[in-house]
């Protein structure tokens, strides 16, 4: 069953401009998510658009949930996933989300992501 949908559409210069902000990167990114930066700085704006989407998908915004308390990693074939952490943790398991789903697509300006909960129940 389909708990929640969160979507999220961003203009990539406005990411990429930002990505070269220590403070930023510190502010958003997991040390994990960090690394994966450094070697292709088009994922600051792929994971900030899906964190984005998620606390959509769960209904709160940005308050409570601290951005590196979601983080985007990527599967040896390239797809995104989430773990969420602490406050972002505790909604999800409020909401019986077992399982979120993550697409993204890009254009030259733009990046959007979706993002569905799945519960089991």
């Amino acid at each position: 069953m389909i708990v929640g949908i969160g979507i999220d559409l961003i203009e990539n210069d406005r990411i990429l401009k930002m990505e070269k902000l220590d403070s930023f990167i510190d502010k958003y990114f997991t040390k994990e998510e960090q690394t994966i930066i450094k070697n292709n700085n088009q994922f600051a704006v792929d994971n900030f658009v899906c964190k984005e989407a998620i606390v959509k998908m769960l209904g709160t915004g940005f308050n409570p949930i601290e951005p590196k308390d979601i983080e985007i990693l990527r599967d040896e074939k390239g797809k995104p996933f989430a773990n969420l952490y602490n406050k972002a943790l505790q909604i999800q398991n409020e909401q019986n989300i077992n399982n979120i789903h993550l697409s993204i697509t890009n254009t030259y300006n733009l990046t959007n992501a979706v993002a569905i909960g799945e519960c089991f129940d």
